[in-house]
């Protein structure tokens, strides 16, 4: 799971930096921005830990799994998939779903 979080972060910190860059032109900012949004993951980790520990039980985790899921495949369905259809590029589409759901697989399989 920390290995997806991980590269998944790369992208998220070039589609943070990008915008930001083009609209100010300002490496600095793209670049802090960009960290930033890269380190709310681990920080609200920690937190979660320091508070929520006392709280978190076995039940309780999968729900809140469960739902964290329901909501990226409710964004996927409703706002990622239709942007994609109308790229023109049905192709390149199925191959990226193919190889996302292939490296996800594949970390489950391994145990990463």
């Amino acid at each position: 799971m920390a290995a997806a979080i991980a590269v998944h972060n790369i992208p998220e910190g070039v589609v943070v930096a990008a915008p930001v860059f083009a609209a100010t032109g300002s490496r600095a900012a793209a670049l802090a921005l960009a960290a930033a949004s890269g380190l709310s993951e681990p920080v609200g980790a920690l937190v979660a830990l320091t508070v929520a520990r006392p709280l978190a039980t076995e039940a309780r985790i999968a729900y809140v799994l469960a739902v964290a899921g329901g909501v990226m495949a409710a964004v996927c369905a409703a706002d990622l998939l239709p942007h994609g259809l109308r790229c023109a590029a049905p192709r390149r589409l199925a191959a990226g779903v193919a190889a996302g759901a292939a490296a996800m697989g594949w970390t489950l399989w391994v145990g990463v």
